[in-house]
């Protein structure tokens, strides 16, 4: 659980995770929380220990392209001394089979062997017996091709696991990951070149390549962008709008006036840029603390607020101007939004178990700072 709440650059939705992990002491939880199939398809995924953003997670987990298999029936019993067939839960028998071919096909590229050499327990397996192994590795599937049909004596069989958990980002990062390798680049040379090749053709078509992927590259960040808004830049020749209050003066913010309760994206493009949606109030960078009036309950909480959300905004904005190359002030893309998320993740220690730093509010953020700071003093 610690894992997937702080080691995964995109967790899933925490319901999916308290579901999974089984943490819900009272009924009331178990009433109105519902896990949906995709954020706990996605931990799957998550747990599995794949690489995101990368070919990795194009793959399926190991399986056993015919189930029915003589081979397959004939030793899951050996191999699993509790297997019974007839008296397992419902369900239960395609999960053995499941963990059948993921150890068949660990031992068949030697990685246990390798890691554990001498271990007594995994050397007495029954599999190591005779050709047993070997027997069964013939019968696994090609997790590896997602979209392959499987044969079995020729006929097309439908034993291929579908892949879930698996979003647009990393389907398109695996496809440029592909487009971009060594024996695909080859691949093109080859039929692009033909046989009259000449230096000349072959760096056109490598540049023409190139801008293919790039321009691909920049499809997936705009596509992705969406999961946190578009991107921002910030406004020209900005006249900060006014309010007049009971007293006849006019001020920067409404007499009720308050800062929003949101999570750290949304607060520092309110800061930096937008400004205040509901309230009407100019970008908030542009405030003081003499422009929020202390003169009622309201306004009052607002002044202490804006302390956390300048102490919050400016931690942040130091730690984009550090980035080289990076004009998030003009252009606030996904690539600074990713390097939010990515800061605010490094608060995880300071949190209590299964809260996901990014969706704490701004001033629990201000809370778990300045106690960051404190300790590296």
């Amino acid at each position: 659980m610690s894992y997937i709440t702080g080691g995964v650059e995109y967790p899933p939705p925490q319901v999916n995770i308290d579901f999974r992990a089984g943490h819900f002491p009272n009924d009331v939880k178990e009433v109105y929380y519902h896990s949906g199939q995709a954020g706990d398809q996605r931990i799957g995924q998550d747990v599995s220990g794949k690489k995101v953003g990368t070919k990795e997670m194009d793959t399926l987990c190991p399986y056993f392209k015919n189930p029915e298999s003589k081979v397959v029936k004939e030793l899951l019993p050996v191999v699993f001394e509790w297997y019974d067939a007839d008296n397992l839960p419902d369900g239960f028998e395609a999960v053995a089979r499941r963990i059948l071919a993921s150890t068949v096909w660990h031992l068949s590229q030697g990685r246990f062997q390798k890691d554990y050499p001498s271990h007594e327990v995994l050397l007495e397996s029954p599999l190591f017996e005779g050709d047993r192994l070997k027997r069964l590795a013939d019968e696994l599937g090609n997790h590896f091709t997602v979209n392959a049909e499987e044969t079995v004596d020729n006929e097309i069989i439908d034993a291929k696991p579908s892949l879930t958990g698996v979003g647009y980002r990393d389907r398109r990062m695996t496809s440029i990951e592909n487009n971009t390798s060594e024996p695909h680049l080859r691949r093109i040379v080859r039929e692009e070149s033909g046989n009259n090749a000449n230096h000349t053709v072959l760096l056109e078509r490598l540049t023409t390549f190139e801008e293919r992927v790039s321009q691909q590259m920049r499809q997936m960040e705009s596509r992705i962008s969406i999961s946190y808004g578009h991107n921002i830049s910030a406004p020209v020749n900005e006249c900060m709008p006014t309010f007049k209050h009971d007293d006849g003066k006019e001020y920067l913010v409404p007499e009720d006036f308050k800062f929003p309760t949101c999570t750290i994206l949304p607060a520092f493009k309110s800061w930096f840029f937008t400004g205040g949606s509901k309230s009407k109030v100019g970008r908030f960078k542009n405030l003081s603390g003499n422009d929020i009036p202390t003169k009622n309950a309201t306004l009052q909480n607002a002044r202490k607020r804006w302390s956390d959300w300048r102490h919050v905004m400016s931690y942040y904005a130091q730690v984009l101007d550090k980035v080289p190359e990076l004009n998030w002030r003009e252009n606030f893309d996904y690539k600074a939004r990713r390097i939010i998320i990515r800061e605010v993740q490094k608060l995880a220690p300071l949190c209590k178990t299964g809260t996901i730093p990014t969706m704490l509010s701004v001033r629990t953020l201000a809370a778990k700072l300045r106690k960051l700071q404190r300790r590296k003093q």
